[in-house]
Parts: C-alpha cells; structure tokens; sequence
C-alpha cells in the first residue's frame, strides 16, 4: 500500500515537472528533456543540448539547478560548456566547421571553411582566434 501510494505520489511529481520543463524550456537548443532517477533514486532533470559533433550533449540537473535554468536557459549552456552563448551558436551555425578568417578584395569575409574537420566548441574558438585561413588564402 504505502509502496504503491510513494509511485503514484513519484509520478504526478514528474507529470507536473514535465509540463513545467515543456512550457518553460524555450531555447530551442535545449528542446529534448525528461525526468530519470539518479542513483539515490532521487528525481533529476535529463536535458539534452545540440551539438554538431554528436547531434547532442547530457547534462543533468537537480532541483535547484532546474528552478534556476527555467528562469534563464542560455546560462545552461554557459555552465556546461564554459564558454560564450554567443561563440556556442556560432558553432552550431557553422555545424562544428571553422571559417576562414581571410577578407576578400570586397570587404567581405571568406566563406570557406579552413577544413571539413568539425572541431569540438573549445577547439572551434582557439581555432577561430588564431586566425586561420582556408588553403585558397594561406601564405
């Protein structure tokens, strides 16, 4: 009895935590969620976040973790990630591929990408910061 009245209870926590997280959870780089149970079987927050290196990254969130990202998304990927929102969509813009930094004879940026190789977020911006060039602009 009390087992079954604990699951049921378990239960319409998560249903209502779900609909929080769908409502809340904007960022539509932060789309894929759901409730799992840690190894203490206390409820957690799986969130997946989309990366161009494996379509997308597992964090999970507790309690506290949770109230805080409902209210502001973009610090989610800040902490997982340790870097910039800014420089984080910029990767998934360019799919994990590094532009070139050239300017053409037009004022314009090049539009090539230095190789085919995509480069994990931390590489993409050292990367991206060292100025490197596509083989059509290398010296």
């Amino acid at each position: 009895m009390f087992n079954k009245q604990f699951e049921e209870s378990i239960k319409d926590s998560i249903t209502n935590i779900q609909s929080l997280l769908t409502i809340n959870f904007d960022n539509p780089h932060l789309k894929i969620h759901k409730v799992i149970f840690d190894d203490f079987d206390k409820p957690c927050f799986e969130v997946h976040i989309q990366n161009p290196l494996s379509n997308k990254d597992m964090i999970g969130l507790d309690f506290e973790q949770l109230s805080y990202y409902l209210k502001h998304p973009k610090d989610l990927i800040v902490y997982y990630y340790k870097e910039r929102y800014i420089d984080y969509i910029e990767w998934l813009k360019t799919g994990g591929l590094v532009q070139c930094t050239a300017i053409n004879t037009t004022g314009i940026r090049c539009k090539n990408f230095i190789s085919n190789k995509k480069y994990s977020l931390h590489e993409h911006i050292k990367l991206k910061n060292k100025g490197r060039m596509c083989s059509k602009h290398q010296r």
